[in-house]
């Protein structure tokens, strides 16, 4: 190329750059897996040219690997790589021809098939650049859920569960939780079972004492103290620090009262003394150890205002202790009112038949029903503050008095509660445990109804305020309701629970009948959820409950049956004191009255016959 001139110069960096872009197309063919041999006969003719005196790369012959680059328009063509190789001069070697020209090197790859289980689309292959798949094909469940979305990432790791792959993939504990009690409550099994592990009867033991019905059972703030009353018109006190497992009541009182059944009994919030009424008109007052501490005043029934009385004048129903006050009492009667007394002053009277104006009455309040007519009270309670009390009466109603003035009227009137003409043998405020304390009102029906109804005083007073002239609330529904609950006794029994989830009351068992109907139960229903069936402990065929108790602190429950017996109702786990004290205690010989065989026979005693 130096002797040659400008010419043999040119000539000699042609060739020069011919043997480039032959390396060049030896390292394409290569990387497509085509010969080296091949290359080098296709170039073995005229591959390059000079610049300015030959063919372009356009006019070369088909089968050229390289054509010269003096045109600017030759080359090889590769498609699938727009950029093109560059030799020496500049000049492209490899270029993208948008034209249908032929291209020189071996055929392109054949394009990649769609993934088997894909869908029209192609899978994770339909992508709108359709662009190749690079490396092996992708599993069938890659390959036909992969390419859903654009915008889903890859999933790492195993399946998720069936649960949590639909929908949005994420699963709440609330809403876990909200399916399982949906599963649970569509039998109420679940929700029969959660109430049955909060009530103590997994144990039972038989406390006995009276010849007929027991129809009042109550017990002391502390627990230590219970006294039983029955159709037999005598009363019993049990001391369970005292008693043995023979369970014997301390003392004895045949008709305390009269030839009268008693009906109700209350202690005082001390427990220093006890509340009993029977079906006379005067209720006494008893102290701890059965002893009589007063009589209340019988009220002179040829007086029409019986406002100006002071005392009953028919039976009383009911006689309640004032939640806080020691002091302070009322009682029920059927003549139609509901009196609040003085302790203190009604105890000073030295004459119980005495008409002294200091009977220590201190308010009357009569009970009339929608025509004017006096209507007997059945039930009442305090309201945990103690400033009203709640009555049931004859007419069907459920009303809330004021007793802290001298109101001629009630505050609020529930017509239609229960059946009118029956009575209605309890009511019974919620403990201030429960929620709502204070509004939540427990009534339960007894011949004629046999229902057991929750009452919320907020709803009650709402349906009367929409009322002209307020104070009655007609058509008022109560917020839980049981039906079908047999009472064949007039003071079958209602009571809370201490935490006030559940309402404990008794049926009767019908005469002649068998199985269930044929026993007496007591019943437990959940007040906060009204649609669980209720729960069910059989005292025995042909045994009826009247009275109940569910003492707080001792969390153990007491039944009084038609038997003469009264059914202690605990479990060792959860309840504590009563009937656990005295029940492993062996009776004492001394203790063994004559006559009483049972008795005998359980302390190891050895009977002797005189002949």
């Amino acid at each position: 190329a130096a002797l040659g001139g400008p010419k043999a110069q040119g000539q000699g960096a042609g060739r020069k750059r011919n043997k480039g872009a032959i390396k060049v197309a030896a390292s394409l063919g290569a990387a497509l897996g085509v010969a080296p041999d091949s290359l080098e006969d296709t170039a073995s003719g005229d591959v390059a040219r000079e610049s300015g005196g030959g063919r372009t790369g356009a006019e070369a012959p088909t089968g050229s690997a390289v054509g010269a680059c003096g045109g600017g328009g030759g080359g090889l063509s590769a498609p699938g790589a727009p950029g093109g190789v560059r030799n020496g001069s500049g000049s492209r070697l490899l270029q993208d021809d948008s034209q249908d020209d032929d291209f020189v090197g071996p055929p392109p790859p054949p394009p990649p098939t769609a993934a088997p289980g894909a869908d029209g689309a192609g899978g994770a292959a339909a992508d709108s650049d359709d662009e190749g798949m690079i490396g092996p094909p992708m599993p069938p469940s890659f390959a036909a859920n992969g390419a859903q979305d654009s915008d889903d990432e890859d999933m790492v790791g195993p399946p998720l569960p069936s649960r949590f792959a639909a929908g949005t993939g994420v699963s709440s504990d609330e809403d876990e939780e909200d399916e399982d009690d949906e599963g649970e409550d569509e039998d109420g099994t679940f929700a029969l079972d959660r109430h049955r592990a909060r009530l103590p009867a997994s144990h039972e033991v038989t406390v006995r004492g009276h010849a007929k019905t027991v129809t009042v059972v109550s017990l002391d703030n502390s627990g230590a103290r219970m006294v039983t009353g029955g159709a037999d018109y005598g009363v019993r006190l049990y001391d369970f620090g005292g008693m043995t497992s023979d369970l014997r009541a301390f003392r004895t009182l045949e008709e305390p009262l009269g030839s009268y059944q008693v009906r109700s009994a209350d202690w005082s919030p001390s427990g220093s003394n006890i509340l009993i009424a029977a079906s006379s008109p005067q209720p006494r007052i008893l102290d701890r150890d059965g002893r009589e501490v007063c009589t209340l005043m019988r009220g002179d029934m040829y007086i029409r205002d019986l406002k100006h009385t002071r005392g009953h004048i028919a039976a009383a129903t009911c006689v309640r202790w004032h939640p806080t006050d020691s002091m302070l009492i009322a009682t029920a009667g059927e003549d139609g009112t509901v009196r609040t007394w003085d302790v203190e002053a009604a105890s000073k009277r030295d004459d119980k038949r005495s008409l002294n104006p200091s009977s220590g009455q201190t308010r009357a309040f009569v009970v009339k029903d929608g025509r004017g007519h006096r209507a007997a009270v059945t039930a009442f309670d305090w309201h945990v503050d103690g400033r009203s009390v709640a009555l049931a009466a004859t007419d069907g109603t459920v009303q809330l008095w004021d007793t802290r003035h001298h109101d001629h009227r009630a505050q609020l009137v529930a017509q239609g509660a229960h059946a009118e003409g029956t009575q209605t043998p309890s009511l019974k405020f919620a403990p201030s445990s429960a929620g709502g304390a204070g509004n939540l009102v427990a009534t339960r029906g007894g011949a004629g109804d046999e229902s057991l109804k929750i009452w919320d005083l907020r709803m009650l007073k709402a349906a009367a305020a929409a009322i002209l002239g307020g104070g009655r609330a007609t058509g008022a529904q109560p917020v839980a309701h049981w039906s079908g609950l047999a009472s064949m006794h007039s003071n079958t029994a209602c009571v809370w629970s201490p935490s006030g989830d559940l309402v404990l009351t008794g049926t009767s068992a019908e005469r002649g009948a068998k199985g269930d109907e044929g026993e007496g139960c007591v019943v437990a229903c959940s007040a906060r959820e009204p649609a669980a069936p209720p729960m069910r402990e059989a005292m025995g065929a042909q045994v009826s409950v009247a009275a109940l108790a569910w003492h707080p602190r001792l969390n153990q429950i007491f039944a009084g049956c038609s038997d003469g017996s009264t059914r202690a109702l605990y479990d060792p786990t959860m309840s504590e004191k009563g009937v656990l004290l005295c029940n492993a205690r062996a009776p004492r010989r001394r203790d063994v009255e004559a006559g009483d065989m049972d008795a005998l026979a359980a302390a190891g005693g050895t009977i002797i016959a005189p002949h």
